[in-house]
């Protein structure tokens, strides 16, 4: 933002920038020291309130915090949504690493697709007729629905 590139060079290009940083985490640190031993049994009375009060609070702050950004109830409903999202994917045991590598790699995975789509001419079949992208494609889709098929065929042998 101010011409300064992160990175391995940060600390020889501005280092007064780089070690006021540090600095300013290490009082921070020493000033959330000295505030939170008188109040640490307050902090202890705070986690012996109910589950439910606390989860109320929580949501009170989210969504107080989510409205006072852009004053929108957009942004509200998208934290429920989120939030609903959330508690479906931990309700049902959802894995969380397929999650965040979706998260990670989706943008360069998309970007993938645009470019062999543009040099195929929007030819969706150019997945299918290259070899090693069918390959890839055959594993990919075995790697979704083979559980779900080898359970199937598992219960109809016990059935018999």
């Amino acid at each position: 933002i101010y011409g300064i590139q992160p990175g391995p060079q940060l600390f020889q290009e501005h280092p007064e920038l780089t070690w006021g940083l540090i600095a300013s985490l290490y009082v921070g640190n020493i000033v959330l020291l000295i505030l939170n031993i008188p109040l640490i049994g307050m902090w202890v009375r705070l986690l012996k309130m109910p589950g439910e009060i606390i989860t109320v609070l929580i949501l009170m702050l989210a969504l107080t915090g989510a409205y006072s950004l852009q004053n929108n109830l957009f942004d509200v409903g998208l934290v429920l949504l989120f939030g609903i999202v959330g508690y479906v994917i931990r309700k049902f045991d959802f894995p969380i690493a397929p999650l965040i590598l979706g998260v990670v790699l989706g943008q360069m995975m998309e970007q993938s697709l645009r470019q062999s789509l543009t040099l195929s001419g929007n030819d969706w079949t150019i997945f299918l007729t290259r070899p090693l992208s069918a390959i890839v494609l055959f594993l990919s889709l075995l790697t979704m629905f083979g559980p779900w098929m080898f359970k199937a065929m598992r219960k109809s042998i016990e059935q018999r």
